[in-house]
Order: structure tokens, then C-alpha cells, then sequence
């Protein structure tokens, strides 16, 4: 791609490629095309994607920009070469508000990071004479990710274009069809932003490291102004995120979801657990902190699976910017996994239940605890559009606490356009 350029006046262009990558879309931009001072970045990506605010009531907000009107459509990846040893690139997700004229940089997201690694390499960002990546030999290369927003590592796994190249001559370009099964691995997810897996009870001494692993939150209830006790897990892994028991929700909840609607009151249910669980993370210090930062904590309500041989390990609703969440993002179902994998959360005592009478495998040997969960398993969690499979290896260490050490999810990623994007700085 070209550097950028300006055209009229108030008129700038930048080189960029929108992809569909996981199950979201957006733009993926050069750091090298933006402006050193990383402070400059939200106008002109504001301006890029159509969100300089909109009226209430608005049906059409980002059409005057390449965003897509929804939270899994309205996203940024900058990404660029890396000096860091054992990392290959740098990764700043940028979530951007459709409705209102901000971006938020304080979570990351493990969809937009699939494609990280077909768009470096189309576009030339990685080394192409390193030993990994010039081996015709090999099906598959690792690409190691850091993602600047929150310090974590992903590993991606994807087919090696030059076995690609070598296997199928006549392909122009391996991005002339989708990038297929892209292994995204994170690594050590727990606690990247907030320090630990869980939050530590609130009871306990400045010296001990008792975790929380069910949390009870009381807040209004959105349809009667009641007090509604609920029962949730505040997990950090991927992201910081609240899982929410289904079974604690009102009744009034349950049957809007029968009819497939999220009314108001759903919505300030919702979003009011979700601030409560931000100070009780200690990501927010104040009410008004916690209803300005919404991208973390995410929040989602779920259900385990209670028969043997179900299906489905568990089930969840997710929401995304104070809307439902078509799907469920990446790391939510890593947080979700996580949970499931770890004795004690609103999850794992249902899935462990479910699970008594079977044989899992664990490490080289058999296990059939129901307390103690299997150090690898793949997990089955279904959302509204499917299902979604996540590796979990956890390890538990010796004063009982756990630690997740790596948390797989297979995705693809396919380019839509590559250009330049015309912007108007006003």
C-alpha cells in the first residue's frame, strides 16, 4: 500500500484493509500510517469509521464512515513489526463506539487478532527469510503477537503460505481464498489487566491470596426496583469479564428471552451488574468511571450444562457495548472455559456435577474427580448463531489457587478490500 496521502483541503487517505476476521469486521491499519503521538489516533479513526457522535434515536449511526453500525463491526487493528524478543508484531485493538464519537483501548479482542497474521504477511511485515517461514516443508507457521492494549501473547498458528505456494502453484495469492484454521492461542491469559484470575475476597487479610471465585452483586432490578441479589463469576482471562448465573435472574429476563427482545429494563439490569462487578474488580474507582469505561469488564449470562452427556458444556447470552452480542466474543469464551476449568465458579459446579460418572483424560493418565478439573480439555459452549470449542490447559498450583496456562480457539479470516480510506478531519 501506498503512504498516505492528502486530497482537498480538509480531505486525508491512509492505506487500509478492511478483513472479516473471526467472527467480526473491521479495519486493519499500518502503525506506521498513524501518527507517532498515539493521542492523535482517535480523531481520525473516529472520522474513518463514521462515529463522530449521533443524535439519540439515530437508525443510521456510522454511515457516513466504513463502520458497520454494530459493536462486532466497528473495530480497529494497528498493527506493526516488533523489536521485542521472541515477538514477531505489535497489536493495538481499538474498539470504536458506533453510536457515540469515542474509542475505547482498554480490552483487547481475540477475533480481530486472527487476522493479524494474514494481514502482516500480505503486507509484508513479517520476515520472509526467517527459518520458520521459508520452509516449504512445513503445513504451519507460528506467529507470536503482543498485543499493546494489555500486555498479552497470543500465538498464531496458521498454514505456512510458502508450503501453500509450493503445494498449489497456480494460487496468485494464498489470500486468494479465506485463511483457514488459524490457531489462536493466548498464552497465560489470567490476570492481564487486573493482576490475577479472580479478585481476591474481600474478607480477607492483606497477606492472603484467597480468591473469589462466585461473587454475589446486588443492585435495583431493572423491571421492579427491587433489591436482586445475583450470583456471578468476575474472571480475568482474555479479558476481564462478568458471567453472570442465568438461574439468579428475574423471571421477567427469562421470558424477554423466549421472545428474543432486550428491552430497557434488560438493558440497565444488565449494564448495572456489569458497573457493580467493574468496582468490585477495581477496574473502575466510581460509578461514573465504570459507565464511561464499557468495554471492560464484558459481561454475559450463562447457563451450564447439568446432564451427563449433554451436548453442550454450557450455553450463554453475551452483550457487547450495552447490546446483545450476535455470537459471543473470543474471550468471553475463554473467560467461560477458564471458569469451567477452575472448581468453585457459577460454572464449574454444574459441569463438574454433569461429569461425575465420566472418564476425562488428564495429562498421560485417567481422572474422575469431580473437584478437581482436567489439566487439557476442550470445552463446548453454544451461543445464539453456533457453537465454539476452547481448549483450556490449566494447572493447579500448590496453595489451590489455578493458573491457565494457554487458551486455544480456531478461527478464520478473509481480506474484503484493500485501499485507501478517505477521511475529513474537521
Amino acid at each position: 500500500m501506498l503512504p498516505p496521502t492528502k486530497r482537498l483541503p480538509k480531505e486525508s487517505t491512509i492505506p487500509a484493509v478492511w478483513m472479516r476476521s473471526g467472527t467480526s469486521k473491521g479495519l486493519f491499519l499500518h502503525r506506521e500510517h498513524l501518527p507517532t503521538d498515539e493521542t492523535k489516533w482517535e480523531s481520525i479513526l473516529l472520522a474513518l469509521m463514521g462515529s463522530k457522535g449521533t443524535k439519540s434515536g439515530d437508525n443510521a449511526p456510522q454511515i457516513d464512515g466504513l463502520g458497520g453500525g454494530t459493536s462486532t463491526t466497528s473495530k480497529v487493528a494497528v498493527v506493526g513489526r516488533s523489536s521485542q524478543p521472541g515477538i514477531d508484531l505489535e497489536y493495538s485493538f481499538v474498539q470504536v463506539d458506533f453510536k457515540a464519537g469515542r474509542t475505547d483501548r482498554s480490552g483487547t479482542c481475540g477475533n480481530m487478532v486472527a487476522g493479524v497474521g494474514p494481514f502482516a504477511w500480505d503486507q509484508h511485515l513479517l520476515d520472509r527469510s526467517s527459518g520458520w517461514s521459508s520452509s516449504s516443508s512445513s503445513t504451519a507457521i507460528d506467529i507470536h503477537v503482543l498485543d499493546t492494549n494489555t500486555s498479552q501473547v497470543f500465538r498464531l498458528t496458521m498454514p505456512n503460505p510458502y508450503y501453500y505456494h509450493h503445494t498449489h502453484p497456480d494460487s496468485l495469492s494464498m489470500f486468494a481464498a479465506t485463511w483457514e484454521a488459524i490457531k489462536v492461542t493466548m498464552v497465560q491469559p489470567g490476570g492481564q489487566m487486573t493482576g490475577a484470575l479472580f479478585p481476591k475476597k474481600e474478607s480477607s487479610s492483606s497477606s492472603s491470596t484467597e480468591e473469589e471465585r462466585t461473587t454475589v452483586l446486588e443492585i435495583p432490578c431493572g423491571w421492579t426496583g427491587q433489591l436482586l441479589r445475583v450470583r456471578a463469576t468476575l474472571i480475568d482471562c482474555g479479558n476481564p469479564f462478568v458471567l453472570v448465573a442465568a438461574a439468579d435472574m428475574p423471571v421477567q429476563y427469562h421470558l424477554e428471552q423466549q421472545d428474543a427482545l432486550f428491552s430497557d429494563a434488560a438493558r440497565l439490569t444488565v449494564e448495572t451488574l456489569r458497573r457493580a462487578a467493574s468496582l468490585r474488580l477495581g477496574l473502575a474507582t466510581s460509578w461514573d468511571v465504570a459507565a464511561c469505561q464499557r468495554t471492560v469488564p464484558k459481561i454475559a449470562v450463562v447457563t451450564p450444562a447439568t446432564a451427563a452427556g449433554a451436548s453442550v458444556d454450557a450455553t450463554v447470552t453475551a452483550y457487547s457495548l450495552g447490546h446483545l452480542h450476535p455470537t459471543i466474543q473470543l474471550t468471553g469464551a475463554v473467560a467461560l472455559a477458564a471458569a469451567l476449568s477452575v472448581p468453585g465458579t457459577v460454572l464449574a459446579a454444574a459441569a463438574a456435577a454433569a461429569a461425575a460418572a465420566s472418564t476425562i483424560k488428564v495429562g498421560n493418565g485417567n481422572h474422575t474427580s469431580s473437584y478437581a478439573p482436567p489439566t487439557s480439555r476442550t470445552w463446548r459452549i453454544a451461543h445464539p448463531r453456533g457453537t465454539v470449542k476452547v481448549e483450556i490447559v490449566s494447572l493447579r498450583l500448590a496453595d489451590g489457587s489455578y493458573c491457565i496456562e494457554s487458551a486455544s480457539v480456531m478461527r478464520t479470516a478473509r481480506k474484503l478490500f484493500e485501499g485507501q480510506a478517505f477521511y475529513c478531519l474537521k
